[in-house]
């Protein structure tokens, strides 16, 4: 469920920008949900570890991280609030996909509407996963080296 989860969020963001609230909604149950955290800890170790390597990126509402744009900072912020205590920021910063995202969802024909409710493309995923495990500093701390 989490590679499936972290392509429909990578194919999202690669159509339009999109605010935390909107990713990883399988995860934990989601926003509504957030099975003990589980949720918000998911969307801030997403948005760490893209951002860190380069897939992803803030288009606009920078200004409401008050300066904590700095991958380990985002992360922080994440992880430390959620979309009913600091809506401005799960709401108001929108992310959007790097032209290195946009290119890696192009060479596996990811970049439609459609991909989203398709399959994993296990080329995509083991891609995608490859550069967080090259990455030892950036997954030492996440859940997902659980996987």
């Amino acid at each position: 469920m989490l590679k499936s989860s972290y392509q429909k969020t990578l194919v999202y963001l690669g159509l339009e920008d999109i605010s935390a609230v909107f990713m990883l909604p399988e995860i934990g149950g989601g926003q509504d949900v957030n099975e003990n955290g589980l949720w918000t800890s998911a969307v801030a170790d997403f948005l760490y570890i893209n951002f860190l390597i380069g897939l992803i990126e803030i288009s606009s509402g920078q200004e409401l991280l008050e300066g904590n744009d700095a991958p380990e900072l985002l992360r922080a912020v994440y992880l430390n609030s959620s979309p009913q205590d600091r809506p401005e920021i799960w709401m108001g910063v929108q992310f959007a996909a790097t032209k290195k995202l946009l290119d890696f969802l192009k060479s596996h024909n990811l970049l439609q509407w459609e991909a989203i409710s398709e399959k994993v493309n296990q080329d995509f995923i083991d891609l995608i996963f490859d550069l967080y495990e090259k990455n030892e500093i950036a997954i030492s701390s996440l859940w997902i080296k659980k996987i």
